[in-house]
This record gives structure tokens, C-alpha cells and sequence, in this order.
């Protein structure tokens, strides 16, 4: 794989990583919102699984084709290693800040609302890392030429 095609597809998984982060709080906490309380959970539960079932994934494949194009670059970008550690952020960023909040809304709550909000806050600002990572990355790629 030449450094060009690996950075095309850093930067694709940099831009589809932020965007389905990103419209899990625009647009997938709105609707649950809508729903009684008690289904919240249960909906909750379906949009949680399938981001940890594909995000993290997709983020290490992302950092990998960024690495490569570190690593094969005739001239050295250290923004393909910056949005490599943007992409993988998600992670931690999850484990550390967020369970608290993913557990509550796990729960059957009457307050479930507040735990979804906080929820689609803090996942807002974890899509930030990838879209910080995308732009670093198209920088770098722009600077290449």
C-alpha cells in the first residue's frame, strides 16, 4: 500500500469515525429523548452496542493506516501520529469519563433524561478527537504536495 492510498484512507476513517460519533448525540439522542422513560434504556442499550461494537474497530484501523503513512512518508509528518492518537482517544476517553453516565442510562430511570443528555454531551466531545484528527490529517496530506 503506497503512503498516498494510506493516507486517503487515515483521512476517510478520521471523517466516518467523527460523523457516526457525532450524530449519536445530534441525532440519535433526540429521538430516544422522544420515547416514554422506560423504553429510553432499552433503545439506549441498542445504540450503545452498536457503537462498541464497531467504533473502536474502526478507530484502530484508522490509526493504523495513519501510522503506515508516518512510517513510509518520504518526509516526516508528525500530524499522521497525532490523528492516529485522536482516533484511538475515543477509547480511554470512554472507559474513564463516561461508563459512569453509560451504566445510569442503562438503567431504567424517571430521571433517564438528565443521563441521556449528560450522555450526548460527553460523546459530542469525544467525536471532537477523530474531527481534530481529520483536519490534522487533511493539513498534512494538503502539505505533502
Amino acid at each position: 500500500m503506497s503512503t498516498s492510498i494510506a493516507s486517503v484512507l487515515g483521512t476517510t476513517g478520521l471523517g466516518l469515525l467523527s460523523g457516526c460519533v457525532l450524530s449519536s448525540s445530534l441525532f440519535s439522542v433526540p429521538v430516544i429523548l422522544t420515547a416514554p422513560s422506560e423504553i429510553q434504556p432499552v433503545l439506549f442499550k441498542r445504540l450503545f452496542a452498536i457503537g462498541k461494537s464497531s467504533m473502536p474497530t474502526l478507530a484502530a484501523v484508522t490509526a493504523g493506516t495513519l501510522v503506515f503513512s508516518y512510517a513510509t512518508s518520504p518526509v516526516t509528518k508528525r500530524d499522521y501520529l497525532y490523528s492516529a492518537g485522536l482516533a484511538l482517544a475515543i477509547v480511554p476517553f470512554t472507559l474513564i469519563f463516561m461508563m459512569p453516565t453509560v451504566t445510569a442510562c442503562l438503567e431504567p430511570r424517571p430521571d433517564s433524561a438528565v443521563y441521556l443528555k449528560r450522555w450526548a454531551y460527553l460523546n459530542f466531545i469525544r467525536g471532537m478527537f477523530p474531527l481534530i484528527g481529520f483536519v490534522l490529517n487533511l493539513i498534512a496530506t494538503a502539505g505533502r504536495n
